[in-house]
């Protein structure tokens, strides 16, 4: 069930195997550990639409912030227990 404020439909995309790119992967990320959009656009400075269109394959991440994004991504991925990242599957 979505949390934070994801609408099912954001999470239904973000949850999509066919999706792929790293804001997908933030998304994914940031819906397992309960990280909303508001707090993700905060830390980027970016509006919560960008970051809505990161989280479903929109767009992506621009060049001055990619590794800022990668460093988060892999702090989360640390974070996650392996029997989650095959719940879906």
């Amino acid at each position: 069930m979505p949390r934070k404020g994801y609408s099912k439909e954001v999470a239904a995309r973000m949850s999509n195997p066919d999706t792929e790119g790293l804001g997908v992967e933030l998304g994914r990320l940031c819906l397992l550990h309960d990280y909303s959009v508001t707090e993700v656009a905060e830390v980027y400075e970016v509006t919560r639409q960008t970051v809505y269109n990161w989280f479903s394959g929109k767009s992506h991440p621009s060049k001055h912030l990619t590794s800022r994004v990668q460093k988060l991504v892999d702090r989360l991925k640390a974070k996650t227990p392996p029997e989650s990242a095959t719940k879906n599957e």
